[in-house]
């Protein structure tokens, strides 16, 4: 079924396709919705959230960007994410879920903790494991098909495996697994130069959102992580494709009316 050569190893399964590269328009804004509520109300960690519905029957996606708050292209896309339209289901997005580390543009703030290390959190704990448990509690309220959290990497992952650029990376389930490799080989088809090439990895880290959803939650769930060797429009580029391309996996079509 798949174009490409799959290589199995162990915790990575690789797909290199040779394609042509792609064209599309970025913008860095985002419209003016209003949020749908917010999360840590009354703390200095305070965060909105969002919802997009196309009000046709369909798969509610949760997304997460700014995890980390030097990490641009995650929370860059997730705010233009709020500009896009589905045909069918829902997306509730964090756009900046970790605010301070964001406006400060730090993977984290001093005392506070690491987001991505927090999960499933703390009611009573430091920052982020009171927001990790926010986050969490939101998740499972809402009981998404799907939990993407928007990453990035210092290197790609092609050149130096101690770095994660250009991968996604999926708890260790069947469906999320399959989910995953359809949507690389989907978007490696489209890219050009051999090296930002996306991988699919199993098993993430322990503490972070996606290895918490699909522990506990039992939901496909991804972080996709693009590489800080790009320029930062073509991470963000990247990071919406990738959405893209996984969305359509749940027969989900993502535009913009530009």
């Amino acid at each position: 079924m798949f174009g490409g050569i799959i290589m199995l190893k162990k915790f990575v399964v690789p797909i290199i396709i040779v394609g042509i590269f792609f064209s599309s328009l970025i913008v860095y804004g985002a419209l003016e919705l209003e949020p749908i509520g917010v999360l840590g109300e009354g703390e200095e960690w305070v965060t909105p959230y969002y919802v997009i519905d196309s009000n046709v029957s369909g798969p509610t996606i949760f997304i997460i960007g700014g995890t980390h708050g030097d990490e641009l292209a995650g929370w860059h896309a997730a705010l233009k994410l709020l500009d896009s339209r589905l045909d069918r289901g829902r997306m509730v997005i964090v756009p900046r879920a970790n605010m301070k580390s964001v406006e400060e543009e730090k993977r984290e703030i001093e005392g506070d903790g690491n987001l991505n290390r927090c999960y499933p959190g703390k009611e009573d704990g430091i920052p982020m494991e009171q927001l990790a448990f926010q986050i969490f509690s939101l998740i499972k309220e809402i009981g998404p098909d799907l939990v993407l959290d928007l990453h990035e990497s210092r290197e790609f992952h092609l050149v130096n495996e101690r770095y994660l650029g250009q991968t996604l990376i999926g708890y260790s389930d069947d469906m999320t697994l399959w989910t995953g490799l359809c949507a690389i080989e989907g978007i490696n088809d489209e890219i050009e130069n051999d090296i930002e090439h996306f991988t699919l990895l199993q098993g993430p880290v322990e503490g972070s959102t996606t290895w918490a959803v699909g522990k506990y939650i039992q939901v496909p769930a991804f972080t996709v992580e693009t590489s800080r060797k790009m320029e930062l429009s073509s991470r963000i580029n990247y990071q919406l494709m990738i959405v893209q391309y996984i969305l359509k996996e749940f027969e989900v079509n993502l535009h913009w009316d530009i």
